[in-house]
């Protein structure tokens, strides 16, 4: 069993090379069951990051002790404010808050081999905004192209766009990714639905399957590309 009381996540972040973010961990693993390679753990983790709670829990670990374990868990997010997150991995700026869960999630050799995930803004009454940025960002995230060719020149009158909705639902097997919006209208599916109040867009998810280690590679470029500026 173990006990981990308001660990600050800043310094473990930097102590395992990962992408630094503030906030603290705290969790309580009441049993731990060791059987031949496998590690379970029953109890729940909880980390207050980006204003909003992440709870971890159904911790399986495979040949923990090896080079290459495998990881298998399930995890919510509660209360998440966009605007700490999206600054915090440079991804522009969007405002509002987000709940999700992701469940069976499985990691080998350091990436995603499998998972079903559903995140989804809650209006609160906050501003919900998403910045030109952030908006060519997930168009390239979701299409492979940039906002102005696809939007054309609504892209250029403003800095942030109104939006009354945000998220996605997405499933992972092997490397097979299935990308989902957060509405579906015919056989359209919405990752941002504009509000009512201008300025406003809508983001159109234009791939619906894809490699996943495409998707990967188009965040590579958007990490780049923040880079070069």
């Amino acid at each position: 069993s173990g006990d981990v009381q308001r660990l600050q996540l800043q310094q473990l972040t930097e102590a395992l090379s990962w992408h630094p973010f503030t906030g603290t961990l705290t969790g309580s693993i009441p049993q731990v069951q060791s059987e031949e390679n496998l590690l379970r753990t029953s109890g729940e983790i909880q980390a207050q990051v980006f204003g909003g709670r992440a709870r971890i829990g159904k911790l399986e670990i495979e040949n923990p002790f090896s080079s290459l374990p495998s990881i298998k868990l399930d995890a919510s997010l509660d209360g998440i404010e966009l605007e700490q997150l999206s600054k915090t991995f440079e991804f522009g700026r969007i405002s509002g808050i987000l709940e999700g869960t992701i469940n069976d999630l499985a990691v080998t050799d350091n990436q995603p081999s499998q998972f079903s995930a559903e995140f989804h803004s809650v209006d609160r009454g906050t501003e919900q905004r998403i910045s030109v940025e952030a908006l060519d960002k997930i168009t390239v995230l979701s299409s492979g192209e940039n906002a102005g060719s696809l939007y054309g020149g609504l892209a250029g009158f403003f800095d942030s766009f109104r939006y009354s909705k945000l998220g996605f639902k997405a499933d992972l097997k092997n490397d097979r990714l299935t990308l989902r919006g957060v509405e579906t209208r015919g056989d359209q599916e919405f990752l941002v639905v504009g509000s009512f109040l201008p300025p406003t867009v809508n983001i159109i998810s234009h791939t619906q399957i894809i490699a996943f280690s495409e998707l990967l590679r188009r965040l590579q470029s958007i990490k780049a590309d923040s880079t070069a500026k």
